[in-house]
């Protein structure tokens, strides 16, 4: 990588085989295998006449799809790698521009390299598994020994926390396995954008901004954008606010309307299931009232307390306002509650929409071992996932739908500087005491119980003090005599094994999140509903960035 940066700036002179014209576009050229074998003469980087390649994870013969920056995309076989992870070896090359027998391909080169899998299913059948495990049974289950050799020679290799941004990156100092590599480019390719293209923010004055934290305040300022889009294209009755919490949304998005749409009397509404939210949401309203009553006549938002279990509840028989539906990061089963509802009742012409709390969809039953401490299971009224016909074979774990909420962008961000693995440590103990409490103390019936959640400790005997109740510690305290080195082997050995398969599963994460909300997308389509997926919010300070918008025509 570094060396192609070099070539791109003019540092190092660019040779090119006699009789091959340079291009005045900045296109690199495919290089063909006997070209190879000229360069070699000429001292090049990378030779790739000697062999020094590698099967790459028994992905030799198959098809791949190659992106690349100025040829567009094309299909290949592919053939070997470089050891060095910088070139590619392949035949049968098909381009929009030409077709080659052989070919060595940079890294640099390209944009995207990874298998063209035929269906979504086959890929949850190939890695599915990265995402349903639990990282508290690290040690227990061996997750490491599951990896292919090349993946583990690759994380053995890198040193500190931020290298591992190779996994989410490029470019970057280190390029992973090929395999690595094309699962990083089907995560990509598959996954709904997260990136927003362009600024949508109205700025909020200082008297709109009570108790409204920074990700609240960007993200009320990206919704009122959302619906400014709205008005201007469609007209609007009420804009009604579903699962409304303290009421922020709701307050400052009716004091803009007031402000900007005075003439057009819109009402806006909410409802939220927790009382004592809603009676906090009123005081505020009266605070915020009397700081904005000398700049617009501002009318409170309707505010209902009602807890929603099926969009049967939210029906308002008479209703005939043309309503545009409001719901930021609705928890679990509400989600497709919302988007029931605004399918099947007539005056919900618009919909606006961020889910959270996958892993809470169908009720949540499906955690495994969670019948070892919860004293009961609440039934889902209506099933989460799937919603579609399109996704009705599909099947998510409990895990995997957790892993959907996770942050990967803030977790990149803070990794960036990171020199040690120091900040895992925590992660690592827990994985350890999951061991030591099941296997070495042979306490099965102790499967992911809960413990005391610990934010520091010098080493795994302190974090086990700390989290356990006495009564385990005591038996803990007797290991430490008879198996004092093994344990404290493990937790050196681990540390940075479960922070790679971390990582590992955090590249899934966009993906297994673009399955739920594509099949929330694809039942509106279903049910005749114009729907359409966009990225909104800075995922480093809003990570449940993605909107789900929807229109009726």
């Amino acid at each position: 990588m570094q060396g192609g940066a070099k070539r791109e700036s003019g540092k190092s002179k660019k040779s090119f085989p006699r009789g091959r014209k340079m291009s005045k576009t900045t296109e690199r050229p495919l290089q063909t295998l006997e070209e190879v074998c000229i360069k070699r003469d000429q001292n090049m980087r990378g030779t790739l006449a000697e062999r020094s390649l590698l099967a790459a994870n028994g992905m030799c013969g198959k098809d791949v799809e190659i992106v690349l920056h100025q040829c567009g995309s094309g299909t290949a076989k592919l053939m070997a790698m470089q050891s060095g992870f910088e070139h590619y070896i392949v035949t049968d090359v098909q381009l929009p521009s030409r077709a080659l027998p052989s070919a060595v391909i940079r890294m640099s080169d390209t944009v995207a390299i990874g298998i063209d899998f035929d269906k979504m299913e086959k890929f949850l059948a190939n890695f599915g598994w990265i995402s349903d495990i639990y990282m508290i049974d690290h040690v227990i289950e061996k997750h490491w020994d599951r990896l292919p050799s090349a993946w583990k020679i690759y994380f053995d290799s890198l040193k500190a926390p931020h290298e591992f941004r190779a996994l989410f990156e490029a470019p970057c100092s280190s390029v992973p396995p090929l395999g690595l590599l094309a699962l990083k480019a089907f995560v990509k390719k598959h996954s709904v954008p997260r990136n927003p293209k362009f600024s949508m923010d109205v700025k909020l004055g200082n008297k709109l901004r009570i108790k409204i934290k920074q990700k609240k305040e960007h993200e009320i300022t990206r919704i009122i954008a959302l619906c400014e889009k709205l008005l201007h294209e469609a007209p609007i009755d009420e804009i009604v606010d579903l699962g409304a919490g303290l009421g922020h949304l709701s307050r400052v998005l009716a004091h803009h309307l007031a402000e900007a749409h005075p003439e057009r009397s819109i009402m806006v509404s909410t409802v939220e299931g927790d009382s004592q939210l809603v009676e906090s949401s009123l005081a505020l309203d009266e605070h915020f009232g009397r700081r904005v009553a000398k700049d617009v006549e501002w009318k409170k938002p309707n505010r209902e307390d009602a807890y929603i279990r099926s969009d049967e509840q939210l029906k308002q028989e008479g209703d005939d306002a043309r309503k545009a539906l409001l719901g930021l990061h609705t928890c679990g089963d509400f989600s497709p509650t919302i988007i029931r509802y605004f399918a099947n009742h007539s005056g919900a012409k618009h919909l606006i929409h961020f889910g959270c709390c996958y892993h809470k969809l169908n009720g949540g039953a499906d955690k495994l071992y969670a019948q070892v401490y919860d004293g009961h299971e609440e039934s889902a009224v209506e099933i989460g996932f799937p919603m579609s016909e399109r996704f009705s074979n599909a099947r998510l774990s409990y895990a995997a739908r957790e892993l959907a909420c996770h942050a990967q962008e803030q977790f990149l961000e803070r990794i960036r500087g990171e020199k040690d693995f120091s900040n895992f440590k925590i992660n690592c103990y827990r994985a350890v005491l999951e061991w030591v409490v099941v296997e070495k103390l042979d306490h099965k019936e102790a499967r992911h119980q809960p413990v005391r959640s610990i934010k520091e400790a010098t080493d795994f005997w302190e974090y086990a003090e700390k989290a356990l109740e006495s009564s385990l510690f005591d038996e803990i305290s007797a290991v430490k005599h008879t198996d004092k080195q093994e344990i404290e082997d493990v937790v050196t050995t681990e540390l940075t094994r479960i922070f790679a398969v971390y990582c590992l599963r955090l590249m899934l994460a966009p993906l297994i999140e673009s399955i739920i909300l594509r099949d929330r997308q694809a039942y509106l389509q279903e049910n005749g509903v114009e729907a359409a997926l966009k990225p909104v919010f800075n995922p480093v300070l809003s990570p449940r960035n993605i909107v789900l918008l929807a229109s009726k025509k």
